[in-house]
């Protein structure tokens, strides 16, 4: 082999090695920054790991307090009639004219059951205020999803007001965090 040819083989090599390194270089680089985002991540469900751990205590008060508290259906007729018939009667006490309402669909969400009623009253603004805060205490378990207050056409003193209660009750296997 003559000695050009021996150089040339010798830059050859010398390429591929080169490009072997590069290539080589690249996977590890590509290597290293998926191990920097594992660790990253593995360290951000640590702390919250931490931070769950830390706060166990009162979520487990919180969870006897709902088991204590949240209010249990007899069956869904009892929910249904509950929301529907109580809400008519509490709007009818505070002088409110129902002018429609209607059953919302019961909806099983695991932690709680819920039911709900769309009610159209119209009425003093004080008063169907008065009506939909004494709905949503605490102990009752009650929201309001929905609500639309509209100035009354016939009667500028009064409001048209188209609101949605859902109580949610305890789940049919309730049982303690």
């Amino acid at each position: 082999m003559k000695s050009a040819e021996k150089k040339l083989l010798l830059l050859a090599g010398a390429v591929l090695v080169s490009i072997s390194a590069l290539v080589a270089g690249k996977k590890m680089n590509t290597w290293q920054r998926s191990l920097t985002v594992r660790e990253s991540s593995m360290k951000q469900d640590e702390t919250e790991t931490v931070l769950m751990l830390s706060t166990a205590a009162e979520w487990r008060a919180r969870g006897a307090w709902l088991t204590q508290h949240q209010p249990v259906a007899g069956s869904n007729l009892e929910a249904d009639l509950e929301i529907f018939d109580g809400m008519s009667q509490r709007a009818q006490q505070l002088g409110l004219n129902v002018v429609a309402r209607q059953h919302q669909e019961p909806a099983d969400h695991g932690a709680f059951r819920q039911f709900g009623a769309a009610f159209t009253v119209k009425g003093n603004l004080a008063s169907v205020f008065r009506w939909i805060h004494a709905a949503q205490s605490p102990e009752e378990f009650r929201v309001v999803p929905d609500l639309k207050i509209t100035p009354d056409k016939d009667d500028p003193a009064k409001v048209e007001c188209a609101v949605q209660f859902w109580r949610w009750y305890q789940p049919a296997t309730a049982q303690t965090l």
